[in-house]
């Protein structure tokens, strides 16, 4: 429930970010926020402090949903909008089917504190491929 109350707040606030800062800064910023954010759940000990997070886990979640969900948008061909991103976000949900399974058995494994420090080390990968996206893709906004 905190959470989806995190969620809530951090996508609306990135939709109006969005719109005042542009797609290019929203989306490094996102991935910064994600990261701060799954650092936060990493190093989190007690119970207390899990809960905390997960608000700002949520704000971070949501946050990177309405970004990415807005920038699969904007990529649309208008002519094919509805079908292709349909497509996308069809690969993208069967993308995180298959990592939260994946997350799920490495935080039996090695702990969840790993899993979420993983997940922010590997959000530097996303840098990359937002700097290649956006010297190809050119949004209008």
């Amino acid at each position: 429930a905190l959470r989806g109350v995190g969620a809530v707040i951090g996508a609306i606030i990135g939709g109006l970010l969005l719109n005042r800062v542009g797609y290019k800064r929203m989306a490094y910023l996102t991935i910064i926020v994600l990261s701060s954010a799954a650092i936060f759940m990493g190093i989190s000990t007690r119970v207390s402090m899990i809960i905390s997070f997960a608000v700002v886990w949520g704000f971070a979640w949501g946050l990177q949903e309405c970004v990415f969900l807005s920038l699969a948008m904007a990529l649309a061909d208008v002519r094919i909008a509805a079908s292709m991103f349909a497509i996308m976000m069809a690969i993208s949900n069967l993308g995180t089917a298959i990592v939260e399974g994946v997350a799920t058995t490495l935080s039996v494994q090695i702990g969840f504190q790993k899993v979420f420090i993983f997940l922010a080390v590997f959000n530097l990968i996303n840098l990359v491929i937002l700097y290649f996206y956006f010297r190809i893709w050119k949004p209008a906004v």
